[in-house]
């Protein structure tokens, strides 16, 4: 439990803020009254720097759940894009949920439709503005999520990284990660059932979050996005569970 600035007390994801003390150590009897009360002064010392450490600690954690509190009164509503969705993903009637089967559409010929990759994109488009929304991984092991710029390739395959118009995080293989280049691992301590996206378009800032508790899981620096972004969904592999995104 932290202790917020403000008085009040912040959990983050089950990991509790408290702060220890130690008690000094004598080493000795062979040690001189001088020795055992430098070793003393030290000791002290480095436990008031390891509780400040600790405070300091527990105000960013508040701080970022607070974060995750504005972020979602900036709620969008996001639905997925058929034309833009890989022959093999099956979408609801809704449009809020996708899964992937191992059976190839006949669908409809489309310039936007991503013909390598099993991605999805969503219908709205932000090209100002901040927006939140939530997407229900559930038990599936392998996905990617964030967004993507207007104009990415869609017929080949190509990493995704911000150089390339991606700004996503991905579990792979156990494995949560920022797709930067090179990719840069998010060693959480629980696994994600649900996964909060926000964008300040403005401020260049595309930033996730746990659902579930609202503790961050990482903000990619500021970008300059050449135009507008776009909802991004992939599923890699078959797996009965689907992406939903959350009303």
């Amino acid at each position: 439990m932290c202790l917020a600035k403000d008085g009040t007390h912040h959990h983050h994801g089950g990991e509790a803020c408290s702060f220890s003390t130690r008690r000094c150590q004598v080493r000795g009897p062979e040690h001189s009254p001088f020795s055992q009360q430098w070793d003393s002064t030290e000791d002290t010392a480095g436990q008031k720097e390891a509780e400040k450490l600790q405070r300091e600690l527990c105000w960013r954690k508040a701080q970022k759940v607070d974060d995750w509190r504005k972020a979602r009164s900036h709620a969008a509503h996001v639905t997925l894009d058929p034309d833009t969705a890989y022959p093999e993903l099956f979408l609801s009637e809704d449009h809020r949920s996708v899964r992937r089967r191992n059976t190839w559409q006949d669908l409809p010929e489309r310039t936007g439709r991503f013909f390598f990759d099993p991605c999805v994109l969503g219908h709205e488009s932000f090209s100002s503005g901040r927006h939140y929304w939530e997407v229900d991984v559930g038990d599936r092991t392998y996905w990617e999520l964030g967004v993507c710029e207007e104009n990415v390739e869609r017929t080949w395959g190509i990493t995704k990284s911000p150089q390339n118009g991606f700004w996503a995080m991905e579990l792979y293989a156990n494995k949560y990660q920022a797709l930067t280049s090179p990719r840069t691992a998010l060693p959480l301590g629980e696994p994600l059932s649900r996964v909060g996206i926000f964008v300040d378009y403005e401020a260049g800032d595309v930033s996730f979050y746990s659902g579930a508790d609202g503790s961050h899981i990482y903000t990619f620096p500021q970008a300059s996005f050449s135009g507008p972004l776009r909802p991004f969904f992939c599923l890699w592999f078959y797996h009965p569970t689907p992406l939903t995104i959350c009303h």
